[in-house]
Formats: structure tokens, C-alpha cells, sequence
């Protein structure tokens, strides 16, 4: 009787393991037929963000010189926080605004032409186009033609709340205060002949930076990127 019970024990546990592999195929299956095929880039720290960890993907058949060729390029910048901060493809926040400016202006620093946001949603209003819109492959090759740029590149961040106690003296007066901070950041590079992705990039930092700063290290991180997709580690021009 008791070697039948670990029998039917033994039974069960396959069965259940054989469901659980039946699930996970299932899934990847699932998530296969609609994410593009993508093959490792450089991972691990690039050269001059010391404090931030850079990862890359790039879609199987792009060739590094491909993308060494994008310079100029439209960006959409937004919070992937709550639906109430969310911005970019799936609307707008202060937060998504001030960072996109900055994000401009350090990649014009870094010798990418860049166009304006303004002229994005001309062109979108024109074709009668919501920025969500642009995801899809068609649209983003009409956008990319009217615009005359060689990348959409659709960023997300995540925003954090940086806490910071300060005391008085003999610690009669401790206040705390709070600052928001970016802790994450993706990158998804468009490529507006095919209209498809054929880069994704993703930013962690392990402290939290300022938007400002971390609009800064996006943007040696997307040039970094785009030059060297598969490099481990890249120079900071």
C-alpha cells in the first residue's frame, strides 16, 4: 500500500511538472509571435557611467553599421510610473516634457540632428496619428519619411522617490524630505525604412539619478549604443 501511495504521488508530481513545461512553452510561444527577434548586445557598464548598468538588444540581421548610420532621429520620451505619469506613446507628464528637452539637447551636443517635438505632432496631426500610433510599422515609416529621420526612438523612465533625513541640533528638529529620482530607463530604436525595432536599451541606476542627470546618460548611452551595439564597454566623448 505505501509503495502505490509514493506511486501515485510520483504520478502526480509529473503531471504537474508536465503541465507547468506545458505552460512555459505556451508562454513563450505566445510572447514570440508578437516581440521581434532579438540578439544580445554589450552588457555591463559603459565607460563614464560608472553607476549605471547598460543593457542592449539588437534585432537578429541589423548590422552594427546600420545603425552607425542613424544621426538624425525624432524622440519621444515618457513616465512609465502610474497611468496618471505615463507619457511618450501613451501620453504626456511635466516630467516626460522636461526630460525630453534635456535629452535634445545632450544628444545635439553629441552630433545627432534632432526634431523638434513640435514637428512630430504636426506631422502626427497631419496623418491623423496619436503618438501610440507610431509603434505600429507602417506609421512609423510614413512619420519617419514626412520627418525626414532615419530613428523613432520611444523612451520609458521610472520615477522613484529618493528620501532624505536631516536633523537639527542635538537632534531637536529631524526633518525629512523626498525627491523624485529616475531609476530605470528603456529605450526602443525604430528604424523608419522598415518601421521596425532593431534595438532595444535599457538603463538601471543603482543610486537614482536627477532626470536631468539621467537625461544626460541616456543620451551617452543611445550614442554609445548606436556606435558600439555590441561592445562591453565604449568611450565617453
Amino acid at each position: 500500500m505505501k509503495s502505490l501511495s509514493i506511486l501515485n504521488k510520483m504520478s502526480i508530481l509529473g503531471s504537474l511538472s508536465l503541465c507547468l513545461l506545458s505552460l512555459s512553452l505556451v508562454g513563450c510561444l505566445y510572447a514570440a509571435a508578437y516581440l521581434p527577434e532579438m540578439v544580445s548586445g554589450g552588457a555591463g557598464v559603459v565607460a563614464g557611467l560608472e553607476h549605471v548598468d547598460v543593457n542592449s538588444s539588437v534585432a537578429k540581421g541589423v548590422k552594427p553599421s546600420d545603425l552607425k548610420m542613424i544621426k538624425r532621429i525624432v524622440v519621444v520620451l515618457g513616465s512609465a510610473n502610474t497611468p496618471q505619469q505615463q507619457a511618450g506613446p501613451w501620453g504626456t507628464s511635466d516630467l516626460s516634457k522636461t526630460m525630453s528637452d534635456s535629452l535634445v539637447l545632450n544628444l545635439i551636443n553629441r552630433g545627432y540632428e534632432t526634431v523638434e517635438r513640435y514637428n512630430l505632432e504636426k506631422v502626427l496631426s497631419e496623418l491623423k496619428l496619436q503618438i501610440r500610433d507610431i509603434t505600429d510599422p507602417e506609421n512609423a515609416v510614413k512619420v519617419g519619411k514626412k520627418l525626414n529621420v532615419q530613428a523613432i526612438i520611444l523612451g520609458s523612465v521610472t520615477k522613484s522617490q529618493q528620501m532624505r533625513t536631516s536633523s537639527g541640533f542635538l537632534a531637536a528638529n529631524i526633518n525629512t524630505t523626498a525627491k523624485a529620482v529616475i531609476s530605470n530607463a528603456t529605450l526602443k530604436v525604430i528604424d523608419t525604412k522598415t518601421g521596425k525595432l532593431v534595438m532595444i536599451i535599457t538603463l538601471s541606476y543603482k543610486n537614482g539619478q536627477s532626470p536631468a542627470e539621467a537625461a544626460k546618460t541616456i543620451a551617452i548611452a543611445l550614442d554609445a549604443k548606436l556606435k558600439n551595439p555590441f561592445g562591453q564597454k565604449t568611450s565617453k566623448k
